[in-house]
């Protein structure tokens, strides 16, 4: 069991995982996933297209033993999922089995004992009981992996590449299918060492530092929008690292909190690292 939390006012960095996701043919398997000390936990729900109850259980010295978890109901998208706050996490699904998950607090108020910062912590996670389903191999030949939309996304976001080197050029588009309600857009990186940036709309060549919405209060979109958000001559010297990129639409007026605030169907991540 963790014990390693400290009141802290240092801003605990949002870690993204560089684990490539691998082929999964059945998605991951629905149940209970927990590490193997039982100190994270979530679940992945029946249909294995989202994540629900993510939980850690920590000590905190001079308070005592909690269980944190997050209640609302996060997507599974190209194999991973985050969500963003006082309590974050994201992972990667490397089979139907298993995965990869980091955690952290950051400034979470825990009532009597305090505001909180601990973490990242990475582990391993594991389907508990589960049965891994059979892997399927192509009789001739084997398909290159490819970006592929999520079925039923109604969002897709794409790069230009996913491991691009420093002075290489990189780009990043976006195509949003028709929708009949108001909705706010986000567009945001994160990237090593915690850094937010958000990209600036009809302006692909500018990022501005923080959680920035790209559009708000736009009552429908009537006809598709095809559009690039970043489009950089040149990657700079010096931001090698691996970045998470997270576009979607959310209900006018409602701030995101993760992943799972999104309106269904319009949401869409990319990991990119920058070699």
């Amino acid at each position: 069991m963790r014990n390693r939390l400290s009141f802290s006012r240092v801003l605990v960095a949002c870690v993204v995982l560089g684990i490539p996701a691998a082929a999964l043919y059945g998605g991951p398997t629905p149940g209970l996933w927990k590490t193997g000390d039982g100190d994270e936990e979530f679940f992945v729900t029946s249909d294995g297209a989202h994540v629900e109850k993510f939980a850690i259980t920590l000590t905190v010295t001079g308070c005592g033993t909690y269980k944190i978890t997050h209640m609302n109901v996060v997507p599974i998208i190209d194999n991973a999922f985050s969500f963003a706050g006082p309590f974050y996490a994201q992972g990667t699904f490397s089979s139907d089995t298993s995965a990869s998950a980091t955690c952290g607090l950051d400034h979470y108020d825990i009532t009597g004992c305090g505001v909180v910062s601990g973490g990242p912590w990475t582990e391993d996670v594991v389907c508990s009981g589960c049965i891994p389903a059979p892997t399927y191999t192509p009789a001739h030949s084997t398909p290159t992996p490819t970006h592929t939309p999520v079925p039923g996304s109604f969002l897709d976001a794409h790069t230009s590449s996913g491991s691009p080197a420093a002075g290489d050029p990189f780009s990043v588009r976006v195509n949003v299918q028709p929708i009949e309600q108001a909705f706010d857009a986000w567009g945001v990186i994160f990237g090593p060492a915690g850094a937010i940036h958000s990209f600036v709309l009809n302006n692909p060549g500018a990022l501005v530092p923080g959680a920035v919405p790209l559009a708000t209060n736009v009552p429908r979109l009537g006809t598709a929008y095809d559009g690039s958000l970043l489009d950089l001559p040149a990657i700079p010297q010096g931001v090698q690292g691996t970045y998470r990129i997270i576009v979607g639409l959310v209900p006018a007026g409602v701030p995101p909190t993760d992943a799972g605030s999104a309106i269904p169907g319009y949401v869409d991540t990319e990991n990119v690292t920058v070699r």
